[in-house]
């Protein structure tokens, strides 16, 4: 039988279910025992999916808040908006709050400094992939850094004129540079080159 369940009627059914029988409860609601099951059923089924919903938000705002003080930014957005769309109440608002928090902090980051995966790729023998790096955007006509290591790159490579100018280059822009061209043996030949006589050969 086809009932159509008051709010005042789940609430009686949900207080009750445990202290009285089907017959008692079929009888308060004017019907059959099997609809009153059937409800009690629907009802159960839908406090464990919303169990399971909370407990799922709670585990989601715990890593997101990890995530958080780990400066793990990206993650931390992804769980705490996961916690805020599963949860309610405050901690749903609390979720809401870092997301927002991590977003900002998302926003600050600086972008990566591309020195390291450049001399890591001039390490790994991969001169032009390090070579590419130190062109992009004009590092190497702005920054000593990437000019000593173009530098040091054309050098490697047999390109001692183009290693001269590109270490002259470096030294105007960290004067430093000068003396670790010094004492680099990656420059070794550069050095020898600049040694010999100008009429040698």
């Amino acid at each position: 039988m086809n009932k159509r369940w008051q709010k005042v009627e789940i609430a009686y059914l949900k207080k009750h279910a445990g202290d009285k029988s089907l017959h008692q409860l079929a009888e308060r609601f004017h019907t059959d025992e099997a609809t009153v099951r059937a409800k009690l059923e629907e009802l159960e089924s839908g406090d464990a999916a919303a169990a399971a919903a909370a407990i799922d938000s709670v585990e989601h705002y715990q890593q997101g808040m990890a995530a958080l003080y780990a400066g793990e930014w990206q993650r931390a957005v992804e769980l705490l908006d996961g916690a805020a769309a599963d949860g309610h109440g405050e901690l749903a608002a609390r979720a809401r709050q870092f997301a927002a928090v991590a977003r900002g902090r998302m926003a600050e980051v600086q972008p990566e400094d591309p020195w390291p995966r450049a001399v890591y790729e001039k390490n790994r023998g991969r001169y032009g992939d390090a070579m590419a790096i130190c062109r992009e955007a004009g590092r190497c006509e702005q920054d000593g850094r990437f000019a000593y290591l173009a530098a040091v790159l054309h050098t490697l490579e047999g390109d001692l004129e183009r290693g001269r100018e590109q270490l002259e280059r470096a030294i105007a822009l960290d004067p430093h540079n000068r003396a670790h061209a010094l004492h680099d043996p990656d420059l070794r030949a550069l050095r020898e080159h600049a040694e010999q006589p100008a009429d040698a050969g």
